[in-house]
């Protein structure tokens, strides 16, 4: 069991990361929020691995389908005046807890269990008030032999506008609670005003029901939520990357949601810092296809959060390997970075 090693194992855990652990929406930047306005505090519950992506993400490739994962997750939110180095509005969200693992069954029939740590921060900032110009998310997952570290950063051109939503009109209101209207069963009750309850179905589990959900996630929010300062987001700069000779090796972290063409000669890419080490670079053609994601919208909305959506997609991919780990850059027509990911 080495997560990261195998080839779907990023792409998996990005999503499953997204739709569960990252904040499961864009956070509002809103002047007019008042004291009496309430904020997620902290997500708890348990999550039955119905599906072999839903296990490959926590790296479980050798055990059976079916194990139980149990979230103990609190949630701080960014203080949007406390980064000295953001040139704009900032906001955004820093979950970290435990995720225990239990009825885990091996290829021998033997029993067990993983715990493990999660540390997850997704920032984001602004052009104006609901207008979004980029968005960074960093992952930590640690357990013992098993671990994965990576930071993704998308910017939006044009920004993307974040319109008003409101839960009734997302979903179908019935004596249970509120449905989704589409895709993977979910259903939300409130027992009170700062507590929800959400049961949900992960996508492809195609035998379950709300009524028998693969999840059961509480969502408490309170007035006053514990604020937290960033120092700095990631500065990506432009590098010239012409002396070095392409290599056609294999990139398997992003095969399943980009599709690229020839190799290419390098020209330039770009890095998250000015120091790092480069072993290898490679640069390809992309085909004119734009695949847009918005993974688990209905999940995010049960928040009562916006889902996230991003565009795959540009001109040219760039693999830029080294000792601190992979870097991959999506560029487009215009030369501008769309999407730099970090791999460690």
């Amino acid at each position: 069991m080495q997560a990261g090693k195998n080839r779907y194992f990023f792409v998996e855990a990005l999503v499953f990361a997204l739709v569960i652990f990252s904040a499961l929406g864009i956070y509002s930047h809103d002047a007019e929020d008042t004291a009496d306005d309430l904020h997620l505090t902290s997500l708890t519950g348990s999550i039955e691995l119905a599906t072999r992506d839903s296990m490959d993400v926590f790296g479980l490739q050798d055990f059976d389908v079916g194990a139980i994962a149990d979230l103990q997750l609190s949630v701080s939110h960014i203080d949007p005046f406390a980064c000295v180095n953001c040139a704009t509005a900032i906001g955004g969200i820093i979950l970290n807890g435990e995720v225990v693992i239990t009825n885990l069954i091996d290829q021998q029939g033997r029993l067990g269990r993983v715990e493990g740590s999660l540390n997850f921060t997704h920032l984001v900032t602004y052009s104006t008030s609901n207008f979004i110009q980029e968005e960074q998310v960093n992952f930590q997952w640690v357990a013992g032999e098993i671990s994965s570290s990576w930071a993704l950063t998308v910017k939006h051109n044009p920004p993307r506008w974040l319109p008003e939503y409101d839960l009734n009109t997302i979903f179908i209101e019935t004596e249970q609670g509120l449905e989704a209207r589409s895709g993977p069963e979910l259903l939300i009750k409130t027992p009170t005003e700062n507590r929800r309850i959400i049961h949900a179905c992960l996508p492809d589990s195609f035998l379950c029901r709300n009524s028998a959900a693969d999840a059961v996630i509480v969502a408490t929010y309170t007035a006053n939520p514990d604020l937290v300062g960033v120092e700095d987001l990631i500065q990506w700069g432009e590098a010239e990357l012409s002396v070095y000779t392409p290599t056609n090796s294999s990139i398997d972290t992003v095969f399943q949601v980009i599709s690229f063409g020839d190799l290419v000669t390098n020209d330039y890419g770009y890095l998250p810092s000015s120091s790092w080490s480069i072993n290898n670079v490679s640069s390809y053609t992309l085909d004119d296809n734009t695949t847009m994601l918005s993974p688990l919208s209905s999940w995010f909305n049960s928040l009562d959060m916006t889902s996230l959506e991003f565009a795959i997609g540009g001109e040219k991919l760039v693999w830029i390997s080294g000792p601190s780990g992979n870097v991959y850059n999506l560029v487009d027509v215009d030369g501008d970075l769309r999407m730099g990911l970090i791999v460690y």
